[in-house]
């Protein structure tokens, strides 16, 4: 499940435990990962946490609801690690 968790956040939860290997391409990919939004990744056991810029989104791409742009580059890069969603 892939939702918006406060003002500056998106988090991908799921009900099994991410393995340790999933969570190493994660944080791997994040390292070298170019976004202008997205600035940190935090996890636990069943949870990835992105932190974004929301204002920067929002100016960028003239909207109010700056999660579900973010939302989207999120599920991309996920699913590019082979986290399906």
């Amino acid at each position: 499940m892939l939702f918006a968790n406060g003002d500056c956040y998106i988090t991908y939860s799921t009900d099994t435990k991410i393995e340790e290997t999933t969570q190493e391409r994660i944080k791997q990919h994040f390292e070298s990962y170019k976004s202008d939004f997205l600035t940190e990744i935090n996890m636990t056991n069943n949870d990835v946490t992105f932190t974004y810029l929301p204002i920067e989104v929002m100016v960028s791409h003239g909207t109010i609801e700056p999660s579900i742009i973010v939302m989207e580059e999120v599920q991309q890069f996920l699913e590019e690690v082979g986290v399906s969603i």
